[in-house]
This record gives structure tokens, sequence and C-alpha cells, in this order.
């Protein structure tokens, strides 16, 4: 596996090893592990692209939760400020005000470069609040985790499904960081876009000095709007912005994840999109509403004594019913093909991630053959023109 190919930029080598980072052209960071075989061999185990980047097939496409939910906060300003139901933020919110954790460590809208983010430790409500909102752009969470860390403080870490996955999996091997950060929380993701998205995104709102860049949010699924420099509000509907702008340019490891819902974290939280009457994700504006996982025993005690306690509202889903499936058609998809992605990278002696092949076919029995071959021949195409 390449590194350089695909890293997710989550930064937690630098923590460990303080290997150093580099930008490439279109703003993303990769590490560079030149000179330091040791370390880059020590974090191939855990990297979220490497072997166990595909768990075990359980006979759910969606993995081995312990509960799914449709949910929000009861807090109805957080829940009309966040980029759905505010679930996430009102956890976080929650474990602070129930003094569960001193801290939650997560990442915020710069502010040096609107499509940019800083990492920080939030200590209390109002600090998660200003922190509520998606940030589709680049960030490495893990990069200083360390120096977030105090000696005898228990911490909540938010951050995408690949930051989680590469935390967990090097909190498997030690306690004592375990122990620290007992709760882990994600969000649906699916993909980073790149710097000069970002800037197409201005461009088409024709924003020259933007202030202030919110992707999501002030609504469900709300506005993408940047502010200038005068005050003035530049608006773009959200299916413009992420289909026709960021999302067609995000970084590589984002086209070949297999993990966009966070199965490593205690708690995921996505969009619980209505549908349309062809069961198709319906985008017109209403009040927000998450899809919640409950991942492990940790996350669904923290939800349950959330939803007593009156912060969220929370509502079992039948997850014996194909909904799920509908309301996120993508992660199903990316869930069910990765094996016809990665299988066709090997074939054409191309850089892959170093995903279990037995694990990744036991998902691909989910999808129709005429659909795997054709993300097959896709991704073949793509690498005979080297536009991957």
């Amino acid at each position: 596996m390449s590194f350089y190919d695909f890293c997710s930029g989550c930064g937690l080598c630098h923590d460990i090893y303080d290997i150093d980072f580099c930008k490439d052209s279109k703003g993303f960071y990769y590490p560079d592990f030149e000179g330091k075989e040791a370390e880059k061999a020590s974090m191939v185990s855990v990297c979220p692209i490497g072997k166990n980047g595909v768990r075990k097939y359980n006979g759910s496409v969606w993995g081995d939760y312990h509960g799914v939910f449709q949910g929000w906060s009861t807090d109805e300003e957080l829940r009309t400020k966040a980029s759905s139901g505010g679930v996430v933020s009102a956890l976080a919110a929650y474990l602070l005000a129930h003094s569960l954790v001193d801290g939650v460590i997560q990442v915020k809208a710069s502010e040096h470069e609107q499509y940019s983010t800083d990492v920080v430790c939030s200590r209390c409500v109002e600090d998660i609040y200003s922190c509520s909102g998606s940030r589709y752009c680049q960030s490495s969470p893990l990069y200083n985790l360390s120096a977030f860390l105090r000696e005898g403080e228990r911490y909540c870490f938010i951050g995408k499904p690949c930051d989680v996955a590469a935390i967990r999996n090097y909190m498997d091997s030690d306690e004592k960081l375990r122990k620290r950060i007992p709760y882990l929380i994600s969000f649906f993701c699916a993909g980073i876009p790149s710097e000069d998205a970002n800037k197409k995104l201005l461009d088409e709102l024709k924003c020259d000095k933007c202030k202030e860049l919110r992707y999501r949010g002030n609504g469900w699924p709300g506005l993408t709007t940047a502010i200038d420099d005068d005050g003035k509000a530049h608006t773009m509907e959200y299916e413009k912005s992420w289909i026709e702008i960021l999302g067609r340019d995000i970084r590589k490891s984002c086209k070949f994840c297999f993990d966009g819902i966070g199965e490593r974290a205690d708690i995921s939280c996505g969009d619980y999109w209505y549908l349309d009457a062809n069961n198709k994700p319906d985008f017109t504006e209403k009040d927000g509403r998450n899809i919640v996982f409950a991942w492990t025993e940790t996350g669904l005690e923290l939800l349950n004594r959330a939803f007593k306690d009156k912060a969220i509202d929370l509502n079992k889903i039948d997850d014996k019913v194909d909904t799920i499936r509908f309301v996120q058609p993508n992660h199903y998809s990316k869930r069910t093909n990765i094996a016809s992605k990665v299988l066709a990278l090997r074939l054409m002696g191309k850089s892959s991630p170093e995903y279990d092949t037995k694990n990744m076919l036991s998902y691909a029995k989910n999808e129709s053959a005429i659909s795997f071959l054709k993300s097959f021949r896709g991704t073949v195409s793509r690498a005979r023109k080297n536009t991957l």
C-alpha cells in the first residue's frame, strides 16, 4: 500500500512518531516516511486503509451495531443550526454538562482560512455549539492529539470515520489512551474536497473576499453560505454545492473508502433523509433528523442516558426493513462495490488499499452482478487513463 496514494491525512503518525507532513497541489497533507521504514511498518496496522479497513461481514451491509435510530437534538436552535439533526453536538454538550468528560476534541472553521479547519478542545457547551456544522475541507485532527491531553482528564474525540478508525486501531493496543478517551463519535462522510474544489465553490458563489463559509446547516439541508467582508451573504443549494462542485474533487483515499459511516466509533450520525415517491432522498428543506448508529455498548448506554434526560429524541429504526439503503444509497454502494474497485486496481498493477479480499467479497454479495461489473470496468478505465 502506498501511503501517499491512500493516506487519509488523519495525522496520527505525526503525533506518534513526529512524521513530517507535506502538502500537495490540491491542498491535501501526506506523511513523509523517507528513512523511517520501521515507523511506516508500524503504522500499516493502524491505518484505516490497511488490512483491517473492511471488517468481517456479519450478515448486514451496515456492520455490527448495537442499535440504529432516527433522532435529533431537543434544543431546537441547535437542531436548526447543525448540519442535520444536531445529535453529535447534543451528545458532546451532554458529556460536558454531566461531567462525563473534561473536554471534547474536535474541529471548527479556521480563523485564518475559511476552507480550512482548526483542531480545538471544547470545554463548555458554548464551545460545542460554536463548532457545529459540516466542514467539507482538509482536516488532520490527530496531528497533535497528545498536546490536548492533560493528566487525569477524560475526553471525547469527534472526527471523520477514518480519523476514528485510526485512533481506535491504535487504542486497541494502548489501554492508557483508551481510558483517557472513553468516547469516540463520528459522522457519515462522503469524502474530503480539495482546496481547488473549495476555490471553485467560492468562484461560483461570486464571493471574492470570504470571511465566513458555512457548508450546511441553518436548516436541513440548509444553504451553502459564504459571507464576504461587507457582510453580504452568497448562497447556493446543497445539491449543487456538493454534487456538482465539492464532491467531484475529493481525496484519492476517499474514492476507495469502505467505511464512510463511522463503524469504529461508539456512535455515528448521518442524514436520515426523507424519501420521495421513487425512494430517492428528498433534499427539500425540512426539520433536521439524523440516522444514529450505536456501535458499542458504551455508545448505546450514552444514547439511552441522553434520551432519558431529554437531550435528544430517539426512535428505533426497524433494521429488518431496507429503508436505510434508500436513505443512504451512496454509502450502501460504497460498501457493496468496494471489492470491484480494489480488485480492478490490483488487476491493473496499481497500488491499492490492503483490504481483506474475502471480507470485501462478502459485502459484494449484496450488489447485483451488473453493478459490480460496471464499477469494475469504470475503475479499470480510469486506471488506464491515470484519472483515479
